[in-house]
């Protein structure tokens, strides 16, 4: 029986040998797959196991809500199996770039203590130039030269929604260096709320550039972790419970973040309350010291209103006064120039008058005539003195006559 289906089998091999040549090569070929892709499973978890142990990639993520703080960071680093937590900033923003705009994830990153710490979390990997020496520096994935097109040296300007534009100080950067970073393995970089919604990238900025109040996340590295397969059971189980006591940590830190938010928020309201109520005190107060200001100055407004009655009733009847003695004036000026224009008249009637008198006179030739008169007289008054004096007995002969003339004269 056993001989008789060996047979069977060779003697049906031998009649399709094609046919049962490529079944064992496709086979053959199927196992050798199968089996390089075992191995290189297993070399890839191995690689990426040593990855994440070199640069840190984090044990346990935290995240809230509510933000967490300085406080939280503390307690966090007190759970018995924490070897170390770092906080982090993100934020998200758009980069433009020809027209396009592309949505970044900006996260914190501390410089001096990514060389000086070697349980620094989230390590990253420093591919080309140098770390942020200040705030206006940066460093970017690979990515995002060349999905955006940028250059080691260039000035990248990020926008950001109006709820996170206060977040970042800077809003420009210098391109420094390019690193790459144990958190994005693979090429996603997770979706977000702003630009188109699909994060593109992410950049590196100085931590000392975030002025926000809490911190997005905090990343724990568990001690002891490293000694496992990130991808084992046994990794997994290691630090499931420092996963739960940070858990209960943060039910805790929950109530006592919420009552801090209460509290804050309960602060500022009644801060805001208090001061509602003092600027209202204000403005009554202004608003009285208004109104008897104001009282003031309708009475001061009504008496000057009396004063300007009295002093209108005063000028109008001294005006009247005046209208009287202008008036007055006015006659006396009509009667002066009416006297004037008479005097006028008789003055002219007078130089004519006078004309008409010297016409008749005819004075100019009468004193031509009384001229010629006077000039005869003396000529022969002269010619007589001089006979005189030359003839001594005529005057004493003459001398008679002058008496009795002088003596009727």
């Amino acid at each position: 029986m056993g001989k008789s289906l060996m047979k069977d089998i060779f003697r049906e091999i031998a009649n399709t040998r094609k046919r049962f040549l490529s079944l064992f090569f496709i086979v053959l070929m199927g196992v050798g797959v199968f089996g390089g892709i075992k191995a290189a499973s297993q070399d890839m978890k191995l690689t990426a196991t040593k990855y994440a142990a070199d640069y840190n990639l984090f044990d346990v993520q935290i995240l809230s809500t509510m933000g967490l703080t300085n406080d939280d960071l503390n307690s966090i680093k007190s759970v018995k199996g924490v070897l170390s937590a770092y906080p982090f900033y993100t934020v998200d923003a758009v980069v433009d770039k020809n027209n396009k705009g592309f949505v970044v994830k900006v996260i914190s990153v501390d410089p001096v203590k990514i060389k000086n710490d070697k349980n620094y979390v989230n390590k990253p990997k420093l591919l080309e130039g140098r770390f942020p020496e200040n705030n206006s520096e940066c460093v970017v994935e690979t990515k995002f030269l060349k999905d955006l097109g940028f250059s080691i040296g260039d000035t990248v300007s990020i926008n950001l929604d109006s709820q996170s534009q206060d977040n970042i100080k800077s809003k420009k950067f210098k391109i420094v260096g390019v690193v790459e970073t144990p958190y994005y393995i693979s090429r996603d970089r997770g979706s977000s709320n702003v630009g188109n919604g699909q994060i593109q990238a992410f950049m590196m900025v100085p931590q000392s550039d975030f002025s926000m109040d809490a911190y997005t996340e905090i990343d724990v590295l568990v001690d002891g972790a490293k000694k496992f397969s990130t991808f084992s059971d046994e990794y997994y189980n290691f630090i499931s419970s420092v996963k739960d006591d940070l858990t209960k940590l943060g039910e805790v830190r929950s109530e006592i973040r919420y009552e801090e938010i209460k509290n804050k928020a309960q602060k500022e309201i009644d801060d805001a309350k208090k001061a509602l109520e003092d600027k209202e005190a204000n403005y009554n107060k202004e608003l009285a010291d208004a109104k008897a200001k104001l009282d003031e100055i309708k009475i001061a407004l009504q008496n000057s209103q009396i004063q300007l009655n009295q002093k209108q009733a005063s000028f109008n009847e001294q005006m009247a006064l005046n209208q009287e003695k202008i008036d007055d004036g006015k006659r006396q000026i009509a009667e002066t120039q009416a006297s004037i224009s008479q005097n006028e008249i008789d003055l002219n009637n007078a130089e004519a008058e006078i004309q008409a008198k010297e016409k008749e006179l005819n004075y100019d030739e009468n004193i031509k005539k009384l001229s010629s008169m006077y000039d005869e007289l003396n000529s022969s008054l002269n010619q007589l003195n001089s006979e005189i004096n030359n003839n001594p007995s005529l005057k004493d002969q003459l001398k008679p006559k002058v008496d009795e003339l002088m003596g009727k004269s």
